[in-house]
């Protein structure tokens, strides 16, 4: 599977928008993805980080400077037409063979996108703006309360729509940091200040709020830790007035620990950008501060929800700074609720999920994408007593049970189940289990027990032989059933499975078998 990233960083686009990018890149990446990127080589771009991290870069020509007029309210920072920028796109990926193209940028729309589509299986646009239309085949947006009906009259009926915090992209250091940073939330004490407005700043607030502080009234042995980016137009003016505060005050430059550094921290400054879900998984009471009208969306739904502290002007802060121990703790655990960090898995889930047919016209159907009524025959055909008598687990699952199990596979890409259809019709389920960059698969499969469709189990087994090993890259698939189960010990050898060992689960004597990839 390959992907291209269409995103860009400049002085004026600011660096979050790449930096969610390098986030999915990863994800991908660790479960076999190929991620290229194409970028326009503008001021305060991060081409050279998105190579340091390990992706190949395409820098798009700046050639066709523009004025900027092409409908959109961000047009401007295309620096070109939206025209332009997809020729350029196509002469780079048109012989590529590409799985996913993904696009980030406020500068591009339906146009653009219906340009590309004969150069790419699918598109994925990451938006937080719902301002105009697109042509895609999944569309997330990871603002708190987005709603459907923002986005129906601007996509396709076919486009999937992923809305809301829970596919925030994060880095997998901020959930990994979730607990301890929770831990300390418990009770709140003010020593540990972190402000963070982007690594841009194009607006030099940073400075402003060390002004607003250095005449404040705060303690003199409250820490002080700011995080900028290398490329912040207004660096050095930063560094001057941290200089005269009484407080100790480190400024780090495109640190990699940020994580870390939410955590020790017992409060927040920030904008509302992408950081603001990485404040959110770590439950850091934060005052957000509105500098830019595309987020201010954000800023006013978390605020209803009491997970931050909104103020417009930087005069306003200084007073809301001094009263913390009076709405700190509330907001910490309010903010802990909106995002929970697996918002890069989810996401990665959905495009594998919508990635596989097979030969013979056999289609999977990912069960977290099922509508009511297959999810009901799901849960039909497993509590039917020819499926259950052969599971580890034989009762009869009830149908919250069922559900709940289905919601968590949204969040482990390292599970995989499928409803499996021929020309409409089906014909049974298969399941699979692996661990990123695993060289074998473990699978499980049973037919449609509610209608006799001969030759569905040859049919299960070779489709999922040929996702195992063509998608998921699997060299080995291994299955394991119970020894009582002769009729299916034998039709696995027939399909080429070998006897590797046996071993007893729950008092019941269990064939491990494998077939390796010729």
């Amino acid at each position: 599977m390959k992907a291209f990233f269409r995103v860009d960083a400049s002085l004026e686009i600011g660096t979050g928008h790449v930096m969610r990018c390098l986030t999915l890149a990863h994800t991908l990446k660790d479960y076999g993805v190929e991620n290229e990127f194409l970028c326009r080589k503008l001021d305060g771009n991060l081409i050279n980080k998105i190579q340091n991290e390990g992706f190949k870069v395409h820098e798009i020509d700046n050639a066709h400077e523009h004025d900027g007029k092409d409908g959109l309210e961000h047009s401007h920072w295309l620096k070109t037409t939206q025209q332009n920028d997809a020729k350029d796109c196509i002469k780079i990926i048109e012989s590529r063979g590409v799985d996913w193209l993904i696009v980030d940028h406020y500068a591009l729309d339906s146009q653009w996108e219906i340009a590309l589509k004969p150069f790419t299986k699918k598109i994925l646009v990451i938006d937080d703006l719902a301002d105009r239309a697109h042509d895609c085949n999944i569309l997330l947006d990871q603002n708190f309360s987005r709603t459907y009906q923002a986005y129906e009259p601007l996509v396709t009926k076919e486009c999937r729509l992923l809305l809301g915090t829970k596919y925030a992209l994060l880095r997998p250091e901020f959930l990994n940091f979730r607990e301890q940073s929770l831990k300390r939330r418990r009770k709140y004490e003010f020593k540990n200040l972190l402000i963070n407005l982007g690594g841009v700043d194009l607006g030099n607030n940073t400075a402003a709020i060390l002004d607003y502080i250095r005449k404040s009234s705060l303690p003199n042995d409250i820490n002080i830790n700011i995080v900028m980016g290398k490329h912040a137009p207004h660096l050095e003016s930063v560094k001057n007035i941290a200089s005269q505060l009484s407080q100790k005050t480190n400024i780090y430059i495109d640190i990699k620990n940020v994580a870390e550094l939410m955590t020790a921290a017992d409060l927040a400054i920030g904008a509302s950008g992408s950081t603001t879900w990485e404040r959110c998984c770590l439950g850091l009471p934060t005052i957000q501060i509105g500098v830019a009208k595309n987020q201010d969306f954000i800023g006013e739904a978390l605020a209803k929800k009491c997970a931050i502290k909104l103020v417009y002007k930087l005069e306003e802060m200084i007073p809301i700074l001094e009263d913390s121990l009076n709405w700190a703790e509330e907001v910490a655990c309010q903010a802990s609720k909106i995002c929970d960090g697996k918002g890069a898995l989810r996401t990665f889930n959905h495009l594998r999920s919508n990635e596989f047919f097979c030969k013979n016209d056999i289609e999977f159907h990912n069960y977290f994408d099922l509508d009511l009524d297959d999810r009901a025959t799901v849960l039909e055909m497993r509590n039917h007593e020819d499926i259950r008598k052969w599971m580890y687990n034989s009762n009869i699952i009830s149908e919250n049970e069922h559900g709940s199990f289905i919601d968590s596979l949204e969040d482990d890409p390292s599970r995989s189940y499928f409803l499996v259809k021929q020309y409409q019709q089906i014909i049974g389920a298969v399941n699979f289990s692996n661990s990123p960059n695993s060289e074998s698969v473990d699978f499980g499969i049973f037919s449609n027990p509610l209608v006799n469709i001969k030759g569905s189990g040859m049919l299960l087994e070779s489709a999922a032989s040929d996702y195992a090993f063509n998608v998921l890259r699997a060299k080995k698939i291994k299955l394991e059933v119970l020894e009582s189960n002769s009729k299916a010990i034998s039709f696995y050898q027939r399909q080429g499975f070998t006897l590797v060992n046996s071993k007893k689960i729950k008092n019941k004597n269990i064939i491990s078998m494998e077939k390796v990839i010729s």
